[in-house]
């Protein structure tokens, strides 16, 4: 019996997504700010933000460059869908699917330094990492990608994954997100307990001991600072959605509009209402 690609595409249980070399994923963590400014604008480098005055802070300390977007490939190229730029960045948060066209993507491979090649280019250090060349206009963002066992998760329970922030950019991740929060919700409260956290932190860095030991007392803090900023982020959207139990289901629904298709990070189609 003949088989045709497509019906290949349908059974394979990488769905069909996931097998499409021109869509590439940029992931966003659970920083549910910057979902709003991104279906409006699209997605900006560092320094087209900087020229809008729209605030930006990474979620990773990346290699991309000011001008770039850091984004990962199809993990069908390298078979890279539990590793990789797209087993790290892509399949543990919310990521926004790009259609290639009209954009300059490029890579470069881990063996060859910018200095080699005599550019200020970023060296793809990671597998599947690519980069795109200025910004990404809103009319290549043709999907949302999140984990399905994450929607029904409430707000106060999401992982920010400090830990994997540069260690100097913490602090100002946790602030700006509060001040973003503040600003698309319109509501405030003292978050100032974060401030004992930060305090905490720097006297666990002072101490002389078991590294492993700091490692853990560290782990701690992040954690309990990622609770002061995700309770207060479910508060806020409570008051915004007019919900007392607020699912981050509840917050994709509200943002993204009817027709923006939204997948599970095996490629599949998924309904956020029931």
């Amino acid at each position: 019996m003949e088989v045709n690609d497509q019906e290949v595409i349908s059974a394979n249980p990488k769905q069909e997504l996931l097998q499409d070399k021109s869509k590439y994923f940029h992931g966003i963590g659970f920083d549910l700010p910057r979902i709003p400014k991104i279906l409006k604008i699209g997605i900006l480098n560092e320094k087209d933000a900087l020229a809008q005055n729209a605030n930006i802070q990474r979620n990773t300390r990346g290699f991309n460059l000011d001008d770039t977007i850091s984004v990962a490939e199809s993990p069908s190229i390298n078979n890279t869908y539990d590793h990789g730029a797209f087993g790290l960045y892509i399949k543990s948060g919310i990521s926004f699917v790009i259609d290639k066209q009209k954009l300059h993507i490029f890579g470069i491979p881990s063996n060859i330094t910018s200095d080699d090649l005599n550019v200020a280019r970023p060296s793809s250090r990671i597998r599947g990492e690519q980069f795109i060349e200025g910004s990404v206009p809103r009319d290549n963002i043709v999907g949302v990608m999140v984990p399905k066992e994450m929607l029904d998760i409430k707000i106060a329970e999401l992982p920010l994954g400090l830990r994997n922030i540069g260690w100097g950019q913490i602090n100002d991740k946790c602030k700006s997100l509060i001040a973003e929060v503040e600003k698309e919700c319109a509501y405030s409260e003292d978050t100032s307990k974060l401030e004992e956290f930060v305090q905490k932190r720097e006297l666990v860095q002072q101490l002389k001991g078991d590294s492993l030991v700091k490692g853990k007392q560290e782990e701690q803090i992040f954690l309990e600072m990622e609770r002061v900023v995700t309770g207060f982020m479910e508060r806020a959207y409570a008051k915004k959605l007019g919900k007392e139990d607020v699912r981050l289901k509840d917050v994709l629904e509200y943002y993204l509009p009817p027709a923006m298709k939204v997948y599970n990070t095996s490629g599949a189609s998924i309904q956020l209402a029931q």
